[in-house]
């Protein structure tokens, strides 16, 4: 992912966290610690009321298989 960041031109200023548990990656984003990648599936109901928004990064094209 931190590839893929830096072949898009995106530059981290700190330090990454690597969390499996969506909600606590909710928590740390909506606490204003940093960003997250989610499904927008996920994040649905927080986009809605305004907790959270969607960064588009120009270029940035993620894919994973879903089984």
């Amino acid at each position: 992912m931190e590839n893929v960041l830096k072949d898009s031109g995106v530059i981290r200023r700190s330090r990454s966290f690597e969390l499996g548990n969506t909600e606590a990656i909710k928590s740390l984003v909506i606490a204003g610690l940093g960003v997250g990648f989610l499904s927008c599936w996920e994040i649905q109901q927080e986009i809605a009321m305004g907790i959270v928004r969607q960064i588009n990064i120009p270029g940035l094209r993620i894919q994973r298989m879903l089984s």
